[in-house]
Formats: structure tokens, sequence, C-alpha cells
């Protein structure tokens, strides 16, 4: 079996209007790997995100995840991955708890409201879980949308600029807890909130829709 999680064959993504957001992407990403994404605003950092998780449909190229493709095997691939996406994508009038818990329904997975308590403690969101959606702060808000993500127990989290937003106290304060949390994923990528390199050993910058790797100095 091969060591890599997530694998990307010439993959291009090209728009209805003709825009060419990604050209041939080349990929690997190993289990255990963390590793962060950087590029310019439109670069195609969200679409080759999107792509992955099964949002946006590519134009050529392929990818795997655990050795299951994309398109053929989505129930599959979609089951492994767990997406914090950039916008705030939640109930407003409903309770934290029961945000997060239906998340982990729409998976397939069976209750388990141990599993979600274990999640709201490691994010300090265990004494806002009866309290909705709409009562909550901007930062409270984003530590949801990670309980979200890791509800059904993925093994790959993508975080797209989950602090977005949060004033720079509060952004190390959350990558603090971020840290604790995902490190009992077997993969990370984190696009591209610079903060998060320092705990890494490989970034990817996107540039002229294209990777190239680095080696993360600090």
């Amino acid at each position: 079996m091969s060591e890599n999680q997530i694998s990307i064959n010439k993959l291009s993504k090209v728009y209805n209007n003709g825009f060419n957001a990604l050209k041939s992407i080349n990929l690997n990403i190993k289990k255990g790997e963390i590793f962060a994404m950087l590029g310019p605003n439109g670069a195609g950092k969200t679409t080759l995100i999107s792509i992955i998780c099964g949002i946006v449909k590519p134009s050529s190229g392929i990818v795997t995840v655990d050795g299951f493709d994309i398109i053929n095997d989505y129930r599959e691939t979609r089951s492994r991955i767990g997406l914090v996406p950039q916008e705030l994508t939640l109930e407003q009038f409903e309770t934290v708890f029961n945000n997060v818990s239906y998340s982990r329904g729409l998976y397939g997975k069976k209750p388990d409201p141990k599993h979600i308590e274990k999640i709201l403690r490691q994010l300090s969101l265990w004494d806002k879980k009866d309290q909705r959606l709409r009562q909550l702060s901007g930062g409270m808000k984003r530590r949801v949308l990670i309980a979200k993500a890791l509800s059904h127990e993925p093994s790959i989290l993508f975080l797209d600029e989950p602090t977005a937003g949060v004033d720079v106290e509060l952004r190390k304060d959350m990558w603090k807890k971020y840290v604790a949390v995902i490190k009992v994923k077997d993969s990370k990528l984190v696009t591209p909130i610079v903060e998060a390199m320092q705990a890494v050993l490989w970034h990817y910058v996107v540039s002229d829709y294209r990777l190239k790797k680095n080696k993360t100095k600090w």
C-alpha cells in the first residue's frame, strides 16, 4: 500500500468562463505530514482543496485519497476528510452541540455524544454547548467549524484560512488549540496562514497556478 495518503497527478481546472485556475498540479502528501500552502488571492489554493474534498469537479487529472479515486469512490474519500472552510457556514439558531452532532450524522456515523464532548472540550467549547450559534463571538464560531470538521473522525483535516477575520491575540490562542487537536489526525493541510508554517517542515507556494515546494526556515 502506498505511503501517500493523498496523491495528485496532472490536475487541472478550467472554469466555464475560460479561467484556468490550476495547471497540471502534481503533489503527494504522506501519512502524518503537516504542511502549509501559500499564495496570493486567486492563486488556486481553495480550488485545489475543493477538488480534493469533492466540492469542485476537476477538468483533468487524477486525485486519490487512501487509494480511492475522488470521482469514482467519492463516498469513501469524503468520509476520510474534514474541511474547515473560509466562510462561516453554520446554523445560527441551533445550539453548538446539535450543530456538531448533525455534521457527524451527514457522514452516516452513529450518534456519539462522548466523541462530540471530547472535541468540544479540546476546543474550549464545552461550556458553550447549549448556546445558539448566533450568541457566539466570531472566534468561537471558528472553533465550532473545527469541531464540525472533526465530528465524523476523519483521518485528513483541511484548514482553509480558519482564523480569517480574527484579531492577532485570539488568532495565536486559536492556533495553539488547533495544533493540540489535529495532532491526533494522520494528515493536515493548512492554507494560507503564515503562523501555521511554524509547525511544518515543508510549505508549498502557488504561483502561476502551479505548485512550488520550499523548505520552511525559522
